[in-house]
């Protein structure tokens, strides 16, 4: 069986704490709350095709999420350089609301080993977080 390398990535994902109840015209605005998931991001050595990724909140188990295949098959880039994967990771806000994170993770498609990830509160905005680098070892 060939080796795999990994890179461990926080996400940090800022969320609105949301309210059973619909607030009122006069209602104080409720504070954002950060979410904090851990991601690795696995790669075969010998073959950088083959890419897996785990995924838990953060210190928690990674167990619940297991550990996927990435197929980069979800979409590409506008300007095609990139295809990516993409995957929904339940969470819960310090305050234990319940919120969905949606991470996106890119590869360059004629540079198998390099990669990306984004990440946005489900149904939010990808351009609301930076997109960041992954340096797999």
């Amino acid at each position: 069986m060939g080796r795999l390398a990994f890179a461990l990535v926080a996400a940090v994902i800022t969320v609105i704490a949301s309210s059973a109840v619909a607030a009122g015209e006069d209602a104080p605005a409720k504070p954002a709350e950060a979410v904090i998931v851990d991601l690795r991001i696995w790669e075969h050595q010998e073959d950088p095709e083959v890419n897996y990724v785990s995924a838990r909140p953060a210190s928690g188990s990674w167990k619940p999420f297991g550990t996927i295949r990435l197929h980069f098959d979800d979409g590409l880039s506008e300007d095609g350089l990139f295809r990516y994967s993409d995957i929904t990771i339940p969470a819960r806000a310090r305050s234990g609301t319940a919120v969905s994170i949606e991470i996106r993770i890119w590869e360059r498609i004629d540079d198998p080993i390099e990669h990306y990830i984004s990440a946005r509160r489900a149904g939010g905005d990808w351009a609301a977080f930076e997109t960041t680098y992954v340096d797999l070892f």
